[in-house]
């Protein structure tokens, strides 16, 4: 049976996935001495509320190792200390210590207040054997209950897996509020019959709740040649904070905390003073943030702590979110403000230190974002499109796809100007994007499509009104194009396939010659949908099909191509990693195959995929089918690689490696209709119509080769033409000639052969 290649749909149920990640499984009980340990974690007994130097020991040593909470929580700390000392291990046991002792602190300060009982911020890892991510999750929910049965799990039931950190065949994490007894209790639970902890506890330590890169970005910002203005910070609430309410009242509390003495106090980094100069990443770690300290918020001049005191706060409910900036009516740069990197970092300082904030971030500047494929595939040189400059995106072009649905109103493609767009089949090519519509399957695409991503990657173009086109985050390969669409795919994503002939007859009354199909199945066998697809593209010389290899090429597994990517006159597309913020944690960069990506042999021993391109992982439209004119976040917060928000989607595989193929293919198919062969330049007079055979040799011809497969954390070796890149990865500027953009020579020679078949 034919199933879709949707890489990221499996983890719509979170909750029951099981996901492998590289991160290396380093915890418990810190490797140093007991002794060590003891006169590491001694400063911080009778700190506040007191308790037992002995206790905080025994809550420590069941944290997770340093290492393994940079990788859980995606946090920069292993950015500042040496990961590979010892000591600094040790080191960490006396930050956790430390940590511990502030949420004691907290819950007596919360029952001493009368005020909503938060609990703080922790990190809850269930590491039991041979049960799935959702048995874990249940199991904690239970055991959490055992312990005080008035503990708040609702939030562990619901709809949203935001609070599931870390999910791997052998440990869940989450990310939740607790009172500080209960987890004290949670983790001082005795091991089982075979001498295992099943738990493993951590308080949330304020510089583990900036995510990686944050202290870089803002360094980055400040030191920039460019005139910067001052940052947006995002922070998210634990999962069982008050402030996940729907209301915000305390925004006048924060500025008066991030301006006091309590927040500089309450920095471990201050508190610490000169113990740990022995240890070199450690000091140098802390010189750098007491002296932000000294040189921000508590600087002389004030100037720091006047611009705090004007901060504005934007709650959003829905999310548990607050974004900082400052407001609109101040105008003027960082520098113009008089305001300093020191005062950034103080800023970002205190704001992690508020005990209901999990994570915090800066929010970069609006910019292009699935435009990395665009660049990958033009120039491989980084923000460089030669052939939009000279007017090659597609314009003209009309590319089918056949998928699971397509959101019509998205920003992407959303024509408020024309009407709303006929799903019955019929030509309309007065539509900005969406001509022809065929709902074989249904008329829609569900909640975060898989078909709305694909059909967006191809050719998606942003008008935020419906009418007027503007560079979007996600725009397209080819956003000049137009689409024509075979819905395939009901409301759980499940496919079913009309002929053959509807499936690549779609568009044809539009004048489409390139359809996408990133579907398949799992046979590698050259069977009977290989066949027709070979039968149809002999009849129709024109048409080039592009498919998705498929995902089962994990394990450097090969032969797991699966039909109709078996076919021998379609275009078969594997998957590359893509770039920048393109990229998840670990992996490397667009010259390495995505360990996913299907390899050949087919069972007949031939070469497959054909091709690479970027595919993991690619941002395009998302599908929100309850909205209209859905489009890029409001307030600067793009998705990272694998995340969604508001009209956008961030997910990877091969069938989001084809669509960027196919948007290429249809510049490729403008170049020789508007005569810029052999010139370079557009010339009517050279204008010939290509062939599909023509414009994949294109590709193939000018696809660059790979350095291997990348299986986070380790390179399997590719060469060209093997059965895991075969051509490479597909580049423009390497395979035809653009005016003063390349020196290349294309030479083509188009021949008709025996039965008029080009």
């Amino acid at each position: 049976m034919l199933c879709a290649f949707f890489p990221l749909l499996l983890l719509l149920s979170l909750l029951a996935s099981i996901c492998e990640s590289g991160v290396p499984f380093l915890i418990g009980p810190d490797a140093r001495s007991a002794t060590t340990a003891r006169a590491l974690a001694a400063p911080f007994g009778g700190y506040g509320t007191a308790v037992d130097v002995t206790m905080l020991e025994k809550l420590s040593s069941h944290r997770l190792s340093l290492k393994l909470m940079a990788g859980v929580l995606n946090t920069g700390i292993q950015d500042e200390l040496d990961l590979a000392d010892r000591d600094v291990e040790a080191f960490w046991g006396a930050m956790t210590s430390y940590q511990w002792q502030q949420s004691f602190d907290e819950e007596v300060k919360q029952e001493s207040s009368g005020s909503a009982k938060d609990g703080s911020p922790f990190i809850v890892c269930n590491e039991v054997s041979d049960i799935s991510g959702f048995e874990r999750l249940q199991d904690i929910k239970e055991t959490l209950l055992g312990i005080d049965n008035t503990t708040d799990v609702s939030k562990l039931d619901g709809e949203s897996t935001t609070f599931i950190i870390y999910n791997t065949k052998n440990r869940l994490c989450i990310n939740l509020q607790l009172n500080t007894t209960v987890a004290k209790d949670l983790a001082l639970l005795p091991p089982d019959e075979n001498d295992v902890y099943k738990y493993t506890i951590l308080p949330v330590i304020p510089q583990a709740k900036m995510v990686g890169g944050t202290v870089t970005t803002l360094k980055d910002m400040f030191e920039s040649d460019e005139e910067q203005k001052f940052p947006k910070f995002f922070i998210d609430f634990c999962e069982g904070s008050s402030l996940r309410g729907n209301t915000f009242d305390s925004a006048s509390d924060i500025i008066n905390f991030l301006t006091s003495e309590e927040m500089s106090e309450k920095s471990f980094w201050t508190f610490i003073g000169n113990k740990y100069d022995n240890i070199k990443s450690v000091k140098i770690a802390k010189d750098y943030w007491v002296s932000a300290l000294e040189n921000g918020v508590n600087a002389a001049d004030e100037a720091c702590k006047s611009l705090i005191n004007e901060l504005k706060f934007e709650p959003n409910f829905d999310e548990g979110s607050l974004t900082v900036s400052i407001p609109d009516d101040i105008v003027g740069t960082a520098n113009e403000l008089g305001v300093t990197l020191e005062c950034g970092l103080s800023l970002l300082l205190g704001l992690s230190v508020l005990n209901d904030v999990c994570t915090i971030e800066i929010i970069k500047p609006m910019k292009e974002l699935n435009v990395n494929a665009q660049w990958l595939v033009q120039s491989g040189i980084q923000n460089e499109r030669p052939w939009f400059d000279m007017g090659l995106d597609g314009t003209d072009q009309v590319v089918a796809c056949s998928d699971t649905g397509v959101d019509v109103d998205n920003c992407y493609f959303w024509d408020s100007n024309n009407g709303p767009i006929n799903t019955n089949n019929e030509l309309d090519m007065n539509q900005r994007k969406v001509v022809q519509y065929d709902s074989y399957s249904d008329s829609t695409d569900y909640e975060k499509g898989h078909g709305t991503h694909v059909a967006g990657t191809i050719l998606g173009k942003k008008a935020a009104d419906g009418i007027n086109e503007s560079s979007g985050l996600a725009d397209g390969v080819a956003p000049g194009a137009k689409l024509a669409f075979l819905d395939i795919g009901d409301s759980e994503g499940r496919l079913r396939l009309p002929p053959v002939s509807r499936i690549l007859g779609t568009g044809s009354k539009a004048g489409a010659k390139i359809h996408s199909a990133s579907w398949g199945g799992s046979s590698n066998a050259y069977g009977y949908l290989a066949r027709s697809f070979d039968d149809f593209l002999y009849k129709n010389d024109e048409m080039l099909v592009l498919v998705a290899a498929g995902n089962s090429g994990g394990g450097n597994a090969f032969a797991s191509v699966g039909e109709p990517a078996t076919a021998k006159n379609i275009i078969s597309v594997g998957a590359s990693n893509s770039f920048g913020d393109d990229l998840s944690r670990g992996m490397l960069g667009p010259n390495h195959v995505a360990s996913f990506s299907s390899k050949g042999k087919t069972k007949d021993l031939r070469v497959k995929p054909d091709v690479i391109a970027p595919g993991n992982y690619i941002l395009s439209a998302g599908a929100r089918p309850d909205k209209k004119g859905e489009c890029d976040p409001s307030d600067g917060k793009v998705p990272g690689a694998g995340g969604n928000r508001d009209g956008l989607l961030s997910i990877s595989g091969t069938s989001m490696a084809t669509p960027v193929t196919a948007g290429t293919a249809a510049i490729i198919r403008q170049y020789f209709l508007e005569g810029y062969y052999p010139s370079g330049e557009k010339n009517k007079t050279d204008a010939r119509i290509p062939s599909g055979a023509l414009v994949k040799a294109v590709l193939m011809n000018g696809a660059q080769y790979m350095t291997g497969v990348d299986n986070r954390g380790s390179v399997f070796p590719s060469v060209p033409y093997d059965d895991i890149q075969n051509f490479g990865r597909i580049s423009l500027i390497d395979s035809l000639s653009l005016s003063d953009k390349t020196n290349l020579e294309a030479i083509v020679d188009e021949n008709e052969l025996d039965g008029g078949v080009s």
